[in-house]
């Protein structure tokens, strides 16, 4: 249920420079009292080959052109111009060793979109050949698309991947993921019930392998650090008696093991990031530091300190363009901070000591609905300069420049999860924690 949510927020210069973001502090842990990360597989791709074709489903539907029902496969993929090609050709195989392209009215079906459906006359393998581009002959990974032959079809299905359901945010290992299937008869639309069995996969995000995950096997699935790195995907399979058919959904958050970390030594020449795991190591390629205004700092020395979870940084910090931001590349992993007490970013605030003799600036902002949909309202006792939403992964995903004490804004086009809404007004900087929901 939405709900207004109004809060009162003391401000001085010591918040300012924070942001509102809330840090760790050295106290808090040694750094690399966690342990050590474990030693990841780097992923890399089939010669020739590319990743990201999928079957949403396996269902029958009623032919309008004769014949009775039919088995109809949906199947998606990124667009083609993602990987360079102008377009794609679905492609046959009876065995999974001789193809031949898929024809529609003695035509190849070709798309330069993003999804196919079509009816089967028979047991396929599926996949996609780019047309075009540096990947011009390239094949995509192939799916097993059995014939269903129970005129039953997926009414409905989703995916829940909201931190209620174990306490912890996305893209976090720990977090839950919750499925939800309906399957319906042909004939009348009725719910028929007790008939699938599930399964929770690995998915290797460039070729899109798929691994079991052991004992997965429920509608809701807790995730580990072993699934780092991956997609994770939960296939429905109907028991070929009461239903037929499957229904597979493919995560849309990543997931990450949290390196949680805090900033010391800070000055204008670098300072020291502590980490409370060990990495094997640290790159400066990866690592990807910015000032409030999000320009970025180019890093010019990483060094070792007395173990591999303390690492000097070298760069060029001015005070009056703090805090910074630091982020670090990875498939596998993120440098973490703490957030409103309880939550993890993916990146680490660096701010330079600001004396406590500042005097308290009060200001009352008001945000509503939250959790929203479609619409973010703001009104503020002060005039509101400029707004930011950010995504978990830090990056500025809508800016408002405003000179005004009420605006709203729409969010229906952006991904629902947990976003932070920056505010500056006139005489504070506010920070609050967001849900968009579908």
């Amino acid at each position: 249920m939405n709900k207004q949510t109004t809060f009162t927020i003391r401000k001085n210069l010591l918040f300012i420079a924070l942001m509102c973001f809330s840090f760790l502090k050295a106290a808090e842990f040694t750094p690399g009292e966690g342990g050590a990360l474990p030693t990841f597989s780097t992923f890399t791709n089939l010669p020739n080959k590319f990743g990201g074709f999928r079957v949403d489903y396996i269902s029958r539907i009623d032919y309008y052109f004769g014949g009775g029902p039919r088995t109809t496969v949906d199947m998606g993929f990124p667009e083609p111009a993602t990987i360079g090609a102008s377009s794609y050709t679905l492609q046959y195989s009876t065995n999974g060793s001789s193809w031949s392209n898929y024809q529609s009215g003695y035509t190849d079906l070709t798309t330069t979109g993003d999804n196919f459906s079509i009816t089967l006359e028979e047991n396929y393998y599926l996949r996609v050949l780019a047309n075009g581009g540096p990947k011009n002959g390239y094949t995509s990974n192939e799916v097993y698309t059995p014939l269903s032959s129970i005129d039953t079809y997926f009414g409905g299905y989703s995916m829940d991947e909201s931190m209620y359901i174990s306490g912890i945010m996305s893209p976090w290992a720990g977090r839950g993921i919750k499925a939800n299937f309906t399957v319906k008869k042909l004939s009348d639309a009725t719910i028929v019930n007790n008939c699938l069995t599930y399964q929770w996969y690995r998915i290797n995000p460039l070729t899109y392998e798929e691994s079991i995950i052991p004992g997965a096997d429920r509608l809701t699935y807790i995730t580990t650090a072993a699934d780092a790195g991956y997609k994770l995907m939960i296939k429905a399979t109907a028991d070929g008696i009461n239903a037929g058919g499957f229904c597979s959904i493919i995560t849309e958050q990543g997931n990450y093991i949290a390196n949680k970390s805090y900033a010391s030594n800070v000055n204008k020449d670098g300072f020291t990031l502590n980490l409370f795991k060990t990495v094997n190591s640290l790159s400066i390629q990866d690592l990807v530091l910015r000032d409030k205004d999000y320009n970025p700092v180019t890093v010019t020395n990483l060094t070792q300190g007395t173990n591999a979870a303390i690492y000097h940084i070298t760069a060029s910090l001015d005070p009056t363009k703090a805090p910074y931001q630091l982020e670090y590349k990875s498939d596998f992993w993120k440098i973490a901070s703490t957030f409103m007490m309880t939550h993890l970013m993916p990146f680490l605030n660096i701010t330079f000591d600001i004396p406590t003799e500042i005097n308290t600036i009060e200001t009352s902002t008001t945000i509503f609905p939250n959790p929203t949909s479609d619409i973010i309202n703001i009104q503020s006792d002060d005039i509101i300069k400029e707004v930011d939403l950010i995504s978990i992964n830090g990056e500025v995903v809508k800016n408002i420049v405003a000179d005004s004490d009420n605006i709203a804004f729409n969010v229906s086009t952006l991904s629902p999860g947990w976003y932070i809404l920056h505010i500056n007004t006139e005489n504070a900087i506010i920070t609050r924690k967001i849900e968009i929901k579908r």
